[in-house]
This record gives C-alpha cells, sequence and structure tokens, in this order.
C-alpha cells in the first residue's frame, strides 16, 4: 500500500510541476498521468476524486483501504 501511495504522491506533484501555468484541466480519460493514478488507487480497492474548478487549482482526494499487517507467531 505505501508503494501505491508513493506512486500518486509523485505522479499528483509531477503534473503540477509540469501544468502550473496550465490554461485547461482535462478529465482522466485525457491524459496519462491521472489515467494512471485512476488505475492505482482502483487496484489497490481505493478511490480518486478529482475537482478543478475553472479558474481555482485541481484538488485530488485519495482514499486507500487499511489492511492489517499479519503478526507472525
Amino acid at each position: 500500500m505505501e508503494v501505491t501511495a508513493y506512486y500518486i504522491v509523485s505522479e499528483a506533484l509531477t503534473n503540477a510541476a509540469k501544468r502550473a501555468n496550465a490554461t485547461a484541466v482535462h478529465d482522466p480519460a485525457r491524459g496519462s498521468g491521472l489515467l494512471g493514478l485512476h488505475d492505482r488507487v482502483e487496484a489497490a480497492d481505493g478511490t480518486i476524486t478529482i475537482h478543478s474548478p475553472i479558474g481555482g487549482g485541481t484538488e485530488l482526494l485519495v482514499e486507500l483501504p487499511l489492511r492489517p499487517v499479519p503478526v507472525p507467531d
């Protein structure tokens, strides 16, 4: 789960750096970065919500399930 969270944050920060002066935001179907994030989150049984109002910043809400770590006997 930690690796999934790392890649989500890494890709989100990369997208923010690349598109800080962007004039438009596209949905996940149009950009491989957001689509990749969506796929990673779904593969981990999580959810992702992207909110990007016109003239405002983009907000990602990612929820990943916590799974108990087995403790050896």
